[in-house]
């Protein structure tokens, strides 16, 4: 495809590969390209968004959040259908999302109208969470990464004495 890929994620099988490219010479438009793994091929296209490309994320059941740099910006593509729809209906300019497995929870790097990090439910409810530092209304961190299977090590501390 035309143009420069800027974001890519892949199932949770490792079937697909999607890469979200700024469309070329940079229109105000991205497209989403799905790639077949682990041996490639031709893309295939499944959504044109407004807006750059920032990020993407999949889902647990491979519903494909995309971040881009509009406002409404946080979105959901169904690659079975093709769909397009808000996964909240403000957030813009998320720079960084990842899903959060055990809820189905987005969170997100948001720029704008109102920029913070911000929890987002499967069902569209948006919590905002902190301001990040280090000038953030100036910058947006571009990545966000969560340890999913958390462990425990050493002994536990033991409870206080009454």
């Amino acid at each position: 495809p035309a143009g420069t890929p800027n974001a890519m994620a892949v199932d949770a099988v490792g079937r697909t590969a999607y890469v979200g490219w700024f469309d070329s010479p940079s229109v105000g438009s991205s497209s989403v390209y799905a790639v077949a793994l682990p041996h490639g091929g031709a893309p295939t296209l499944v959504a044109v968004l407004a807006g750059d490309i920032l990020q993407l994320a999949v889902e647990e059941s491979g519903t494909i959040v995309a971040g881009t740099s509009g406002s409404p910006g946080l979105l959901r593509i169904d690659p079975a259908t093709l769909a397009v729809t808000h996964a909240h209906p403000t957030l813009g300019c998320c720079n960084a999302i990842e899903i959060e497995r055990a809820t189905g929870d987005i969170f997100a790097l948001s720029g704008c109208p109102a920029p913070g990090a911000y929890r987002v439910t499967p069902s569209g409810v948006g919590t905002f969470l902190f301001l990040p530092p280090l000038g953030y209304d100036e910058t947006i961190p571009s990545g966000l990464a969560m340890h999913h299977d958390p462990a425990f090590y050493g002994s536990p501390t033991p409870a206080s004495e009454p």
